[in-house]
């Protein structure tokens, strides 16, 4: 059972928020057996605070961790993907819970990222604003620029995008590293405790929803973005 609060620490410049994140097992009747994991979240949101109220946008570039769990319930793996504040090179920390108490795998897995361009920054910042609007958000003050100054900009891109736990306990990470195939999306298939078996490549709009052995079952869009369900 994952839970998400936002905090708000007074500042001499105004309110600061952030939020952390808990993990929790569970029984069914969700009475919390035990907190497997907890973090602070320091590029979750951006917040701009004006007359009228509050706005939240996501960051589009955080490095927050994720989260995957097995189809039954039996394995939950969590992935920290800090981004090191300068160079390409960094490391992934995976931990692997099968039931409560301490992870019975932790996994750090060294990667060379991808740079994260200035093309990349201003189609994200691009995508919250109407073709209409353009320059602001409708109802605030929020223009381009304002976002601009806000946005969290690491060096490289995230390394790891998306998690999923196999059927039969493998982990899949959806990764954007130096060597990633351009245009595709590139996934590292770890083993049951943690260690890279191989890379599987994959349409760049389909989102894998859950994997097997030798299956995926996903989806995508066609040409009149209808979604589709792939396997």
């Amino acid at each position: 059972f994952l839970v998400e609060q936002s905090l708000r620490e007074e500042t001499d410049e105004g309110g600061t928020r952030w939020s952390e994140r808990f993990l929790f097992h569970t029984d069914h009747a969700l009475q919390i057996l035990d907190t497997i994991a907890r973090h602070t979240l320091d590029h979750t949101t951006i917040v701009f605070m004006h007359r009228d109220g509050e706005l939240h946008m996501p960051q589009p570039f955080n490095d927050d961790p994720l989260y995957g769990v097995q189809p039954d319930g039996s394995t939950v793996a969590v992935v920290e993907r800090a981004v090191p504040a300068k160079g390409l090179e960094g490391q992934i920390t995976l931990r692997i819970w099968r039931g409560s108490g301490e992870p019975v795998i932790t996994r750090r897995i060294p990667y060379v990222g991808r740079r994260l361009a200035q093309a990349a920054v201003d189609s994200a910042i691009g995508q919250y604003f109407t073709r209409e609007e353009g320059q602001r958000i409708p109802g605030t003050p929020v223009t381009p620029d304002s976002v601009r100054n806000r946005l969290y900009r690491p060096a490289i891109f995230p390394p790891v995008e998306d998690v999923r736990v196999a059927t039969d306990g493998a982990i899949w990470l959806k990764v954007r590293l130096e060597d990633s195939p351009a245009g595709v999306g590139d996934w590292v298939v770890l083993s049951r405790r943690g260690f890279p078996m191989y890379r599987v490549s994959l349409p760049a709009g389909f989102r894998v929803l859950q994997a097997g052995r030798r299956t995926l079952w996903g989806r995508e869009h066609e040409e009149l973005e209808v979604p589709l369900v792939v396997r």
